[in-house]
């Protein structure tokens, strides 16, 4: 929806250009009217000023902010554009083109707004093929990028946000990074996956005041859910002085390891249960 929105207020832009030039054209020739109601035809034919929503093909800098102003719970991220204005177009295009029309650039650094399942996708884009028409060379444009998650735009997260990704810009421990995220809430770099899977896992509390029987029976529903999985194995680490006391308890959490480790991919997973089931051992 907001591309066709984007490339309306592109054709009306493009229309509105037109109608300046013509008017501007028909003040000449008004002007060279000796006439009372010249002056008035003239005043009529003036431009109204109003701030462009496009810089050329791509939004500019006043429409992105009006576009975010009113957005919530969204990420927003910056990249180093700190090259030639050919490879500025170029990679202009390029996001526009792979992830959204909601890009602008600004001081040599782009601004867009991404959606949460295209993270992965733009956090593994590093570096993009480049073909200079001018001196027929081929070369890369390498991606520096930091990402904000924002869950409301104001100017002021705006211009803490634009200070970080400067800071990092000109750090060289940063620069070799290619891809950051940042809490500005927290005012740290943050392990996006890790704080992710977290949140997720916090649904699944209630686990610890379900008895070990009930949880295996509902982990053949949940095998594929790792939130739950790591919820689970949260709790069996937790409680496993208690686990150690009964022989009953003691034989269910084992089966469950059992299960988890043969229904899943995950090494980081597959790890913790061996961890947990050397740690059982000592009973």
């Amino acid at each position: 929806m907001i591309n066709i929105l984007l490339n309306r207020i592109k054709e009306l832009e493009q229309i509105i250009s037109d109608i300046e030039y013509k008017n501007f054209k028909a003040t000449e020739i008004l002007n060279s009217i000796n006439h009372p109601k010249v002056k008035e035809a003239i005043n009529l034919l003036a431009p109204k000023s109003f701030e462009s929503f496009f810089d050329g093909s791509f939004l500019s800098f006043h429409a992105f902010l009006e576009l975010i102003k009113q957005k919530e719970n969204f990420y927003l991220i910056m990249i180093d554009a700190n090259m030639p204005k050919i490879k500025q177009k170029f990679l202009m295009g390029y996001l526009t083109n792979k992830f959204s029309p909601v890009f602008t650039l600004k001081d040599g650094v782009i601004y867009g707004i991404i959606t949460k399942d295209q993270i992965d996708k733009i956090k593994k884009t590093n570096n993009i093929p480049f073909f200079n028409q001018h001196t027929e060379e081929f070369d890369e444009i390498d991606l520096f990028k930091v990402l904000f998650f924002m869950d409301s735009f104001s100017f002021s997260k705006l211009k803490k946000a634009q200070e970080v990704f400067s800071n990092f810009r000109q750090r060289p421990s940063f620069k070799n990074k290619r891809f950051i995220v940042y809490s500005l809430q927290n005012d740290r770099v943050v392990d996006f996956e890790a704080e992710e899977l977290n949140k997720q896992k916090e649904k699944y509390r209630y686990i610890y005041n379900e008895n070990y029987p009930h949880i295996e029976a509902k982990l053949k529903q949940e095998k594929d859910n790792i939130p739950f999985i790591l919820a689970v194995l949260e709790k069996i680490d937790y409680e496993m002085d208690d686990i150690k006391k009964s022989r009953g308890v003691l034989n269910v959490v084992n089966r469950i390891l059992n299960y988890i480790e043969l229904n899943t991919k995950e090494e980081e997973i597959r790890n913790t249960v061996k961890l947990l089931r050397n740690n059982l051992k000592d009973y």
